[in-house]
């Protein structure tokens, strides 16, 4: 279902959200992906591997259809404003398979372990991606500026 702000939505007959082959939520606005089990919000593909009862090979075809999935240890947030943020354990801003701040504006700033980069070479080499990765990255993204 799509609800009235755009976003497509995943749910069991009684409402929750779920979804064990995606992410449940895919935002109509920034395309941010949210990943719920039986109402639950997972940030660690650990758990949503344990929890939804998923293969390695599971989340490895998960990986290749929407990147890199929940990154161990990282909060996503909103704020009042509907900017998004990624942040790891210390609380750093911090996301390797895309921005970690997307703004209300659209606007995108990438960050790895609370460091911004401004270019897309700088981001791939203190992130170790791959050339396709990073090109997958820059695909649903756009550029670094």
């Amino acid at each position: 279902m799509i609800n009235s702000c755009g976003d497509k939505q995943w749910r069991r007959k009684n409402r929750d959200l779920h979804r064990v082959d995606g992410p449940a939520v895919i935002s109509g606005t920034t395309g941010e992906l949210s990943w719920y089990l039986d109402g639950i919000r997972y940030s660690e593909i650990r758990k949503f591997k344990r929890d939804g009862k998923l293969s390695d090979e599971d989340i490895t075809l998960l990986k290749l259809k929407y990147g890199n999935i929940l990154e161990r240890n990282t909060t996503i947030s909103t704020n009042f404003c509907g900017d998004v943020m990624y942040r790891d354990d210390d609380g750093d801003l911090h996301r390797i398979d895309g921005p970690a701040v997307t703004l209300s504006n659209g606007e995108r700033w990438y960050y790895s372990r609370g460091v911004r980069y401004f270019t897309a070479k700088s981001y791939q080499d203190a992130t170790c991606l791959s050339d396709d990765e990073m090109r997958n990255i820059i695909d649903r993204y756009g550029n670094i500026s």
